[in-house]
């Protein structure tokens, strides 16, 4: 095996060129790229009823502001204990977005 085997792009097959002949994305075809570009912010949310609670009212806060989020990682989870008794579920989330073209 040669190295110009392992660098060159394979062979396209019949469906593989036939689907690159046609437009995809907004008229963008074979060879060209689109790059997209993502921010990532952390945000923290509470609920009183469970985490997955703090989650949802976290990203429907954050999509207030926020266009185009794509994801959400939970970074760490807490409770907030009084009197012996859980009283609040608080999630910090790193959540990414696409920024507009």
């Amino acid at each position: 095996m040669r190295v110009s085997d392992i660098l060159s792009p394979p062979r396209a097959s019949r469906t593989a060129s036939r689907f690159y002949d046609r437009p995809v994305n907004k008229g963008w075809k074979k060879g060209e790229s689109r790059m997209s570009v993502a921010k990532i912010i952390e945000i923290s949310s509470e609920s009183p009823e469970s985490f997955e609670a703090a989650i949802h009212e976290g990203i429907a806060r954050a999509s207030k502001t926020v266009k185009n989020i794509r994801s959400a990682w939970i970074k760490e989870q807490q409770v907030k204990v009084e009197n012996a008794k859980i009283v609040a579920y608080r999630v910090d989330m790193m959540v990414t977005f696409v920024l507009n073209d």
